[in-house]
């Protein structure tokens, strides 16, 4: 299932980098891969704020003319329950040369989702819709939704960063801090256009968990005079060998709907890339 991002005002989607920064690729390197996000909303009605953490296991498989092959998978922590939610995990992707990824493991995820269902006692009937637990929940059933899952944990920047929040793609420069650690960075203008959706597609999540109906298009109507400005930076640390083991994106925008005070917005989600090896007890963190 997918769940309703914390940050989905600000920057929930898919991101790309083009092209692959030119780095070596090991068959058999692995990395342990943790995403932690933090938000935070204020206004004159209120504040409120959360957290959330999502970890990733990123395995080398090959290395062809086309690009990398890698593997996702659940940590090995997960439970038989998780993984049985989390159908989409283990995915084999392809990361193309020009920075876009592939699914390369689908029929395998066809099965697994049949098998998810029947474990959560849904018909088909239930795909797309949304469920409330202790978060907001998608039921998906599409193999190539795991692309979307995958995309924030894959680490390689390119000479331009784009986001779907952004107004337009920006370059990346590089740093040198002063203790010799490598960074690539930029900073961009977030698109209201892009926050204007977001905010009426999760009134529509909202509408339809309460029993309540509202079309998108309803929804759009409603936030369609909302004044939107801010700005979203972004930056990748690099090892010596120029493989990213860090990244932080920090958005910050400010909301005024009709005659409604406005809100502000913080998300600052940090992605830490630790390299790890296998050992008879499993994965372990790489001297």
């Amino acid at each position: 299932m997918r769940r309703i991002s914390p940050a989905l005002l600000l920057v929930a989607g898919m991101f790309f980098t083009s092209p692959v920064a030119a780095r070596q690729h090991v068959a058999g390197d692995t990395w342990l891969i943790t995403i932690e996000t933090k938000t935070e909303s204020k206004s004159e009605s209120g504040s409120g704020s959360s957290f959330d953490r999502d970890t990733l296991i990123e395995k080398v498989l090959a290395t062809t003319d086309q690009g990398v092959e890698l593997e996702y998978d659940l940590p090995e922590s997960a439970s038989d329950s998780d993984r049985s939610v989390s159908w989409q995990f283990p995915a084999r992707i392809l990361h193309s040369n020009d920075g876009e990824l592939k699914l390369l493991n689908e029929a395998e995820l066809e099965a697994r989702v049949e098998r998810f269902l029947e474990f959560a006692g849904y018909t088909r009937e239930a795909c797309g819709h949304w469920i409330f637990t202790w978060n907001a929940f998608q039921i998906e059933c599409d193999p190539q939704s795991v692309l979307e899952l995958i995309a924030p944990f894959d680490l390689r920047p390119g000479e331009v960063f784009s986001d779907p929040n952004i107004q337009r793609p920006v370059a990346l420069t590089t740093q040198v801090d002063n203790d010799g650690t490598s960074r690539l960075s930029a900073s961009a203008v977030i698109d209201g256009n892009r926050i204007r959706e977001s905010s009426a597609q999760t009134d529509v999540v909202v509408a339809e968990i309460s029993g309540k109906e509202l079309s998108l298009d309803q929804a759009r109507q409603v936030h369609a005079k909302d004044v939107v400005s801010g700005t979203l930076e972004v930056s990748f640390e690099l090892d010596a060998t120029g493989n990213v083991i860090g990244r932080v994106k920090a958005a910050t925008i400010t909301v005024t709907e009709p005659d409604s005070p406005s809100e502000t917005r913080s998300m600052v989600e940090t992605t830490v890339r630790k390299r790890v090896e296998e050992s008879p007890s499993g994965l372990t963190p790489a001297s």
